[in-house]
């Protein structure tokens, strides 16, 4: 009975690799292993209304479908920027000022105050995880990949970058060498037409290791830019470099944001 039950409730499959952990911390990164789900592209709007259609639970125009979410994720965004929070049943978003003040009629100053959105799963997707049966299909140890990014100011991991401060990516083979006008660290820069711009992170870094690179975050890219970030590079984990240089894009989208405390002035000479 209770192997029924389970099959019962069990109703979405997500697969999964194991890699190897170089991850710190505890508990949930405490062991030999973490994992990584096999599929990481991302799914867009208009793909998902073909599903509403393909499955059935919606029966009118796929493209009218993704016309009105589209219209509909635009009113959100409108009220968002009037200062309301959004309940959409299973998440919520709210907008966050950031930053701290000094007194009552100080100006608010996007580079000191900047503008975040704060995400939060509610109880009906957080009741869907209960029915998510996880399979792991094996172990890659081989496997080259970003496992995460830390900004080392606000301690944040996979959500923010600061200016001027530096950022750790951990993971396996990503360490950077070969041709330094292809290979190197890219901050992709996404713009509000979803257009990509890559802007490349300077050498040397602090660090450049199989598992970790430590670089600084450019000042270039200002504070409220979304970037992805990639790695491209020839190394192959032994003294023969790759045939083919790879690329690996890590899935996240950051947020640039600004230093608490801006740099001053330059010291007199």
């Amino acid at each position: 009975m209770a192997g029924f039950e389970e099959r019962k409730f069990l109703l979405h499959k997500t697969r999964v690799k194991l890699v190897p952990n170089y991850l710190r911390g505890e508990r949930e990164t405490a062991g030999k292993y973490i994992a990584l789900t096999e599929s990481e592209r991302t799914v867009a709007i208009d793909e998902i209304c073909r599903n509403m259609k393909e499955r059935g639970s919606f029966e009118g125009n796929a493209d009218t479908a993704t016309h009105n979410v589209n219209e509909f994720f635009s009113e959100c965004v409108f009220l968002l920027c009037d200062g309301w929070e959004l309940n959409l049943k299973y998440f919520s978003i709210k907008p966050h000022i950031a930053g701290s003040w000094n007194k009552a009629d100080e100006a608010h100053d996007r580079e000191k105050h900047p503008i975040r959105f704060t995400y939060r799963s509610l109880k009906p997707l957080r009741d869907h995880a209960a029915e998510i049966a996880v399979e792991v299909t094996g172990i890659e140890e081989q496997t080259a990949y970003i496992a995460e990014v830390l900004d080392v100011k606000s301690g944040a991991i996979n959500e923010n970058l600061t200016v001027r401060h530096n950022f750790i990516i951990t993971g396996n083979r990503i360490q950077v060498t070969g041709d330094a006008a292809t290979c190197g660290l890219f901050l992709i820069l996404i713009e509000d037409d979803g257009s990509e711009t890559p802007v490349k992170v300077e050498e040397p870094f602090v660090q450049n290791s199989k598992n970790k690179i430590v670089a600084l975050m450019p000042d270039s890219i200002g504070a409220g830019v979304k970037v992805k970030v990639r790695v491209i590079t020839d190394y192959s984990g032994s003294n023969t470099p790759l045939k083919t240089s790879r690329t690996m894009d890590f899935g996240t989208i950051f947020t640039v944001i600004a230093d608490a405390i801006p740099p001053g002035p330059a010291p007199t000479p």
